[in-house]
């Protein structure tokens, strides 16, 4: 749907308290952006807010906790986000 982007492979976190040091192994779906602030603070304005990093000067988004009805509403809020750029 996007049509922009690459999906990697990535490790995440599993949580901090008694695991702050484990990682799992996921697909993340990388967005190569001109000013990833700027993009990750109109993310973070959405209704609802989205949460995404920065890793190697590419946007991440890791669908780990992402429930199947909130998908468009995610694709929704990156599409807007990539068009105020």
């Amino acid at each position: 749907m996007l049509g922009l982007g690459e999906v990697i492979e990535a490790r995440s976190t599993v949580g901090g308290g008694s695991l702050p040091e484990e990682t799992l192994r996921t697909f993340v779906l990388a967005l190569n952006v001109p000013q990833p602030n700027k993009f990750m603070a109109k993310l973070r304005a959405a209704n609802p807010p989205v949460i995404a990093r920065v890793e190697n000067e590419k946007v991440v988004f890791d669908p780990r906790t992402v429930l199947p009805d909130q998908d468009e509403s995610l694709l929704g809020a990156i599409l807007a986000a990539v068009e105020a750029l």
